[in-house]
């Protein structure tokens, strides 16, 4: 779990018993965090790419996260695109 840099939003993940996470972003809404959005949806409807597993994710504000999707497994190191998300 990453939460923006003034805690408003947090992306969480949630493993669903394959090799896949189930991604979605919270807002905290009267000191409890409520799902507003599933990341893995709004990415596969922009993209057409399968949002499957990420890694160094990271705000840089309360509306803009960067993160990497992996795209190869190497054990050199992963091989990654990355992504930024703007929530308004």
């Amino acid at each position: 779990m990453t939460t923006s840099l003034a805690g408003k939003y947090r992306l969480n993940k949630v493993f669903e018993g394959q090799e896949c996470f189930y991604h979605f972003i919270q807002e905290k809404k009267n000191g409890k965090f409520q799902k507003v959005a599933g990341l893995n949806e709004i990415f596969e409807k922009k993209t057409n790419k399968w949002l499957c597993v990420i890694e160094g994710e990271f705000w840089t504000d309360d509306h803009t996260l960067y993160f990497g999707l992996v795209t190869q497994y190497n054990e050199a190191g992963n091989e990654y695109d990355y992504y930024r998300l703007k929530i308004s």
